[in-house]
């Protein structure tokens, strides 16, 4: 049992599926009724991704980035198993009309590697949005997902852009976190096309245009990981051991011992990498 991630047994009758997205691109999202309230549901099919995804919501809970509640969970359904992740459901409000998931603005797959100020330009005219804080909402997440080494996000947002009825436009909570640079396998070793994303950050060239730009953004979240970097809750919130039975094949406690540690290790050299940046 692992004191900072239980894992929550919920037996129901029936999934709930609910679809966000465009023509391009649709998202489907399992729900269920726990405790009187809606969740979302989202089936992993490994453990990495599942201890990912609740690592990297703490995370953001440490730095006061916006996120959806995570929370492990073993669905039994009809005498069936699944293992996954609930979210209270977000979605949920009258004021939202739709919501759209990767929201791309550019086609560069490497976050670290993007061209931020090109991809703002980008949003601006794509999204048409007249909502000021909408931008500045998008640089709060693109700096959490670089943090977090959210690869796979490229020039889009791997959460979610809640479309409200009067058109404006806002960012949803952080709720996708299972592909990250502190994805370890089990054996403690970071995967091979992540290794570059440890050593890059946020870029010069992004990091003076957010200087310039962003200057309240980027203070805020260079405190927030001061903050962190001295918050004695990190050694807890990097500790997966106790979570062997998130994986379908058994792992030895001390191979996810040796996984805490890296992962700890790896943030303690992000923050400071971040910090010297911003």
């Amino acid at each position: 049992m692992n004191k900072t991630y239980p894992i929550e047994n919920i037996s129901v009758d029936v999934f709930d599926e609910q679809y966000f997205g465009d023509a391009s691109y649709r998202q489907r999202m399992d729900t269920i009724q726990h405790n009187g309230q809606t969740h979302i549901f989202k089936h992993k099919q490994s453990g990495n991704a599942l201890i990912s995804e609740v690592v990297t919501a703490e995370i953001c809970k440490a730095i006061d980035a916006p996120t959806a509640d995570r929370q492990l969970a073993h669905i039994t359904k009809k005498q069936r198993h699944y293992l996954g992740v609930i979210s209270p459901d977000f979605t949920d409000d009258d004021t939202i009309e739709s919501l759209q998931h990767r929201f791309e603005f550019d086609d560069n797959i490497n976050l670290s590697a993007l061209n931020l100020k090109k991809a703002i330009y980008k949003m601006k005219h794509k999204t048409k949005s007249t909502t000021p804080q909408f931008c500045g909402q998008f640089i709060d997440h693109w700096l959490v997902d670089s943090f977090i080494g959210n690869w796979d996000n490229g020039g889009g947002v791997n959460s979610a852009v809640r479309i409200k009825k009067n058109h404006d436009m806002e960012m949803a909570p952080h709720f996708d976190g299972e592909k990250t640079i502190f994805l370890y396998t089990p054996t403690g070793r970071i995967p091979q096309e992540r290794v570059a994303s440890l050593h890059l950050g946020i870029g010069q060239s992004n990091a003076n245009y957010l200087k310039r730009k962003f200057t309240t953004n980027v203070t805020k979240f260079k405190d927030a990981l001061v903050t962190l970097r001295d918050n004695p809750r990190l050694p807890d919130i990097c500790d997966v051991t106790g979570l062997e039975d998130l994986y379908t094949t058994e792992v030895p406690r001390d191979k996810l011992a040796q996984m805490s540690q890296n992962v700890l290790d790896g943030y303690k050299k992000r923050i400071d990498l971040f910090v010297g940046q911003c």
